[in-house]
This record gives C-alpha cells, structure tokens and sequence, in this order.
C-alpha cells in the first residue's frame, strides 16, 4: 500500500515539471497520481479506523488538500467546496488527535507544511498561477 502512495506523489511531481516544461500528458499524469493517493487514503482510513483513527485521518486530510490542488492547478469549477471539505477534515483531523493525546509526529508536521502550502495557494489569484506555467522564462527563452 506504502507504494500505491509513493507512486501516486512520483506521478504528480513528474506531473508539475512535464507543466512547468509544456510537455503533453502533465494533466492524466496529476490526475492519476491525485486518484492514487485518494485510493490509498480511503484504504488506509477504513483498515485503521478502530486501530490508528488519527494517521487515518491525516491520510484522508492529504488526499482530499490533493484534490483540492488537482481541482486549483486545472481551474476546474467547484474548487471552493472542496476547499473548505478539506479544512473541515483538517480541523477534524487535529480534533481527533487532540482528543487521543497523539504526538507530533512526521506525518503531522507534513500534513500542517501542506495545508499552509495549500491555504496560501488559495490566497494566490488564478491568473498568476496561470501565468507561472505558461509564460515562464524556461519555455519562452
């Protein structure tokens, strides 16, 4: 299952740099690799729900901050509700463990490093992000 998650991340950076180069296939390669680790979040949490319900949960908080990026990178409609599912789950996620006195841990520190990614992309205008992999110096020389 470890692999299912890694080569859903493998994919979406190959992903950001066939964008940030133009080449074809970056927007299959990101939305398979976003389908991949929201397989493997949903995987994990019902296998670890009655163990380990705070990682679970984190996995699902990871999945659906993907989603949300899949759905802000493509400019697709329906970003906003899907944002604010993810902050939902986020602020459940730190509810739960709060509330079982988990520790902080490498998967805790990556989920806050990506939500503050995340939320600070959202503050981003559309067309700067836009304009970051079209009209960059790398492709226009």
């Amino acid at each position: 299952m470890k692999k299912l998650y890694i080569t859903g991340w493998i994919l979406i950076l190959i992903a950001f740099i066939f964008r940030l180069f133009q080449y074809p296939g970056s927007s299959l390669l990101f939305l398979l690799g976003t389908l991949l680790i929201f397989i493997h979040g949903i995987i994990f949490f019902t296998k670890n729900r009655n163990g380990n319900l705070p990682l679970a949960m984190v996995y699902v908080s990871i999945s659906i901050l993907t989603i949300y990026l899949l759905f802000r990178m493509h400019f697709w409609a329906f970003a906003q509700p899907v944002f604010i599912l993810s902050i939902l789950c986020i602020i459940c996620t730190v509810g739960v463990s709060l509330q079982q006195k988990v520790a902080f841990r490498l998967p805790q520190i990556l989920l806050t490093l990506y939500s503050v990614f995340i939320i600070t992309l959202s503050f981003i205008h559309a067309h700067s992000i836009f304009y970051f992999f079209h009209l960059n110096p790398i492709t226009n020389g």
